[in-house]
């Protein structure tokens, strides 16, 4: 069976819906586990053979690329119902097979390559030794449930290398860099739609992390509507979480990634919805390093250290950054990314205004082209007058083709970007100054402990959060501040 479908995915036409749904239908069929390369299943009972095929069958096919897409758009059952059978499987091993499985039995069974699948998505699968079936890990596999890989188990396994070298981590890494556009654009969908599924699912530490891998995505290939969702959903999902440690581990992810990219007003204002939330959790020197870095990086610029923040409230910001650029400008050499930003005489080229530093008027920029191979994208300055009839129309002046969301900007990403591409604010080293914020706070925790007064614990796992409801209120508009 698994061969059968492995040579139809390999076909020129590729495997469907169908396909996928006979495979799983045909699993249903399996009398005899042994048959199947399953010996260890034999003994068990009607039920849980029954259950266990199901499961098998479904962790079979999220090793496939498009079998996980069926099996998230079609079946709605990746990840969330897709990890409870992983979990089913491992908990059905016996604790031999399992060390055989996850490379920690003394003496390898294979390759390790031969028996481990990676992918740029994150997802790891392990091949259940002397079959053909494979199993992924998912977060409900190695959670807090019982029967789950255990932190030391997943500790061992990602060290593991391969016969070229690398480690697992390594190797998701190698497959994450040098996407094409194209190719970004469909992996940080993916882990959007993945986000949103561990978010419905109430899984808020979950949703965090693959919120913040769709931005990391994003950002590699500057991929700003993409990167808005991503943003706006790890803030929404870390205002979920009661771990602290959850929200410095990806808190301090996201924060970097932002940083790292030049955008760091943007990396301010999140730091400064964080630490809002972390003020309702517990008072620690995590709250302290997220509320100074971005009062530094936000009174640089002469803004508000508040989280938000108008477009009306930007612009005279967003004016002298421009007029600050007058000549990089008149250069045509202000680039953020694979974008150059243009504005040619300072004049909006489709409504005729002039730019003037002192005149109350908000400035945006509008996509004219997005990269292509070869070939730069361009953002041209315009005035909000432009913005509001592309707004209406959703037409481009020049090109007279449809206004896409990822073709008209305002407020502070364009600020953040004219930031960025000038190197006006510096470097903010978040997660330099996050680890040592958080290894105090541990330091402080193992001393209250002693005195026996009460201290939040960095738990990892996903909670149900009793107030998730109300923290998330005030991630709802940033996408909104940004896009026209």
């Amino acid at each position: 069976m698994i061969a059968a479908l492995e040579a139809k995915i390999r076909s020129p036409g590729g495997a469907g819906a169908a396909d996928f749904e006979a495979f799983l239908a045909d699993v249903e069929t399996i009398d005899d586990m042994s048959d199947a390369g399953l010996r260890w299943a034999q003994g068990k009972d009607a039920h849980d053979l029954s259950e266990l095929r199901k499961a098998l069958a479904f962790c079979q096919l999220s090793v496939y690329p498009d079998g996980r897409r069926y099996l998230a758009d079609r079946a709605n059952h990746y990840p969330i119902e897709t990890g409870e059978c992983s979990l089913r499987v491992f908990k059905s091993l016996s604790p031999e097979l399992r060390a055989e499985m996850l490379f920690q039995s003394e003496v390898p069974w294979c390759r390790f390559e031969e028996a481990v699948r990676v992918f740029n998505d994150g997802l790891i699968a392990v091949m259940i030794p002397r079959t053909s079936w494979f199993i992924p890990v998912l977060l409900a596999s190695s959670d807090n449930a019982e029967g789950r890989i255990t932190a030391t188990e997943v500790q061992r396994f990602l060290s593991r290398r391969s016969t070229s070298g690398e480690t697992i981590g390594e190797s998701i890494f190698l497959g994450r860099t040098g996407l094409t556009r194209d190719a970004g654009l469909d992996l940080a969908a993916w882990h959007l739609k993945i986000a949103d599924s561990y978010e419905k699912a109430r899984q808020p530490s979950s949703a965090a992390m693959e919120y913040v891998s769709a931005c990391e995505i994003a950002l590699s290939v500057d991929a700003l509507p993409s990167l808005l969702f991503g943003v706006a959903g790890a803030v929404r999902a870390l205002e979920g979480c009661r771990s602290v440690g959850v929200i410095y581990q990806q808190g301090r992810r996201l924060l970097g990634l932002l940083d790292l990219r030049g955008l760091r007003l943007m990396s301010a204002h999140v730091a400064l919805w964080l630490v809002s939330w972390l003020d309702h959790l517990e008072r620690s020197p995590l709250n302290k390093v997220l509320r100074k870095n971005a009062r530094r990086c936000l009174e640089r610029l002469g803004l508000p250290v508040t989280p938000g923040g108008s477009v009306a409230e930007l612009a005279p910001a967003i004016r002298h950054a421009i007029a600050r650029r007058r000549e990089v400008f008149a250069a045509d050499k202000l680039r953020f990314g694979s974008y150059r930003i243009r504005f040619v005489g300072m004049r909006d080229p489709y409504a005729g205004i002039d730019f003037c530093e002192d005149a109350e008027q908000s400035w945006m920029l509008l996509a004219s082209c997005h990269p292509a191979p070869g070939c730069d994208g361009i953002f041209d300055v315009v005035a909000s007058e432009t913005a509001a009839g592309v707004a209406k129309t959703r037409v481009h002046p020049q090109t007279q083709m449809p206004v896409v969301e990822d073709d008209l900007f305002q407020g502070l990403l364009v600020l953040d970007m004219l930031q960025a591409a000038g190197g006006d604010v510096p470097e903010l080293k978040w997660r330099q100054f996050l680890e040592i914020a958080f290894r105090l706070r541990e330091v402080s925790a193992r001393h209250s402990r002693r005195s026996s007064a009460p201290v939040s614990q960095p738990v990892l796992a996903d909670e149900r959060p009793a107030d998730a409801d109300d923290a998330t209120q005030s991630t709802w508009g940033l996408r909104r501040r940004h896009v026209r």
